[in-house]
C-alpha cells in the first residue's frame, strides 16, 4: 500500500469522529434552541435543525457501514495476521467500530506490518 492510499484511508478512518462531534453539536444547538425560543418567526424552526441532524446522523452511518465492510475484507485478506488475530479484529470492529477503525488503521495499515516481515 502506497503512503497516499495510507493517508487517505487514514482520513476516511477519521470522518466518523468528526461527524460524531458535529452530531452532539447539533443536539445541543437544537436544544439550546428549543429552549430560547429561537426563530420564532419561522414556521417550522426546530425542523431546520432536525433535518441537519439526520444528514449528518446519515453520513455517520454510512461512513461506518462502508469502513466496517473494507476493514473486515481488509483484516481477512491480510496475509501477515493470523486467524485468531483475525477474529479478534472482526470482533473489535463488530462491537467498537469507530474506536477499533483508527486502531486497526494505525497498528496494521499506517505501521506496515510487511515492512516488519520483509526486514528480518
Amino acid at each position: 500500500m502506497t503512503r497516499s492510499s495510507k493517508i487517505i484511508s487514514g482520513i476516511l478512518t477519521f470522518i466518523p469522529f468528526v461527524l460524531l462531534i458535529v452530531y452532539f453539536f447539533s443536539i445541543g444547538f437544537l436544544v439550546r434552541d428549543a429552549i430560547m425560543h429561537r426563530h420564532e418567526d419561522m414556521p417550522f424552526p426546530i425542523l431546520t435543525d432536525v433535518f441537519w441532524m439526520v444528514l449528518i446522523a446519515l453520513l455517520l452511518g454510512l461512513f461506518s457501514i462502508g469502513l466496517l465492510i473494507y476493514y473486515i475484507m481488509h483484516a481477512l485478506n491480510n496475509k501477515f495476521i493470523d486467524s485468531n488475530e483475525k477474529l479478534i479484529w472482526v470482533l473489535v470492529f463488530v462491537f467498537a467500530s469507530i474506536i477499533g477503525f483508527p486502531i486497526y488503521w494505525y497498528m496494521r495499515i499506517w505501521q506496515g506490518p510487511e515492512a516488519k516481515y520483509i526486514a528480518s
